[in-house]
């Protein structure tokens, strides 16, 4: 299999590699160690074991290719395989709010942000189908990278709202591979507030993130900034729809200690900023 996947990446001159993983492996490892229970387990890691050899020599034949690593929607996102790996669709959880009810596509939301805002601490990409135009729902979703996933062929669809929305994640997309802060509690409680800070220490920038859900009374938010330098002059901007406000100048130290303000609920707001050149 190896050498078959080596030769067809040459032969079709491939840059990306997708590898789905959608069967369960359990019941044959179980089958392998019901007939030798002495060796209980050894299926399981040979496997494991060849499967990073595999990936490591068909990485060393095609230096310049990438993985899209998927597995049902993000059942093999462990630390070996995102060392050689980028999962571009991290879960299929979300796909629920297909079902087009609103409280199921409320939670899909959330769910999007949570994954974020844990999968964030310790794998720097991955993005998740995105569902939805407006800025709540699209930011909910939006990870660094685009994988939207209804069907915009009909004569309403809003594509208009569509190309807004990317057209800000492109702006904002380069802040993802600065730090990543969490500066809310993370839960599912539809009450609650998600927000997320993504500082580029190097180029003094970075952006804030913030989701007022469903059922939050609370129309603001304090929050204290990561990375910011209090002596500073930053030059800042706010977005609540996809029209950025015009660029306010804001000291530091006021910067640190940000209070965001939604409006609507759901809402969503973003805070992008940068030392004043």
């Amino acid at each position: 299999m190896t050498r078959y996947l080596i030769a067809a990446i040459r032969e079709y001159g491939l840059d990306c590699l997708r590898i789905d993983f959608n069967i369960d492996p359990l019941p044959f490892w179980e089958h392998l160690d019901r007939k030798d229970p002495d060796r209980a387990g050894l299926a399981e890691i040979r496997y494991v074991e060849g499967l990073y050899r595999m990936w490591d020599e068909i990485r060393d034949a095609h230096p310049h290719l990438f993985i899209d690593n998927c597995a049902s929607g993000g059942r093999r996102i462990d630390l070996e395989t995102c060392a050689r790996s980028i999962p571009l669709w991290r879960s299929d959880n979300t796909c629920d709010m297909l079902d087009g009810r609103q409280e199921t596509i409320l939670a899909a939301a959330m769910k999007n942000q949570v994954m974020s805002a844990g999968l964030n601490r310790y794998l720097p990409a991955s993005a998740v189908g995105q569902m939805g135009t407006t800025p709540y729902l699209f930011r909910s979703g939006f990870n660094g990278g685009i994988d939207f996933a209804q069907d915009c062929r009909p004569a309403d669809f809003p594509r208009a709202e569509l190309r807004e929305a990317i057209a800000e994640a492109r702006r904002i997309r380069k802040y993802w591979s600065g730090d990543f802060h969490v500066l809310s509690d993370v839960n599912l409680d539809p009450a609650g507030w998600c927000v997320l800070q993504y500082h580029r220490p190097a180029e003094g920038d970075g952006v804030v993130v913030a989701f007022r859900r469903h059922r939050s009374p609370y129309a603001s938010f304090d929050c204290e900034l990561r990375g910011i330098d209090p002596a500073a002059r930053y030059e800042v901007t706010r977005s609540e729809t996809y029209e950025p406000s015009p660029p306010a100048a804001m000291e530091g130290e006021r910067l640190r200690r940000l209070r965001i303000e939604v409006g609507d609920r759901p809402g969503s707001a973003i805070v992008e900023y940068r030392i004043h050149p």
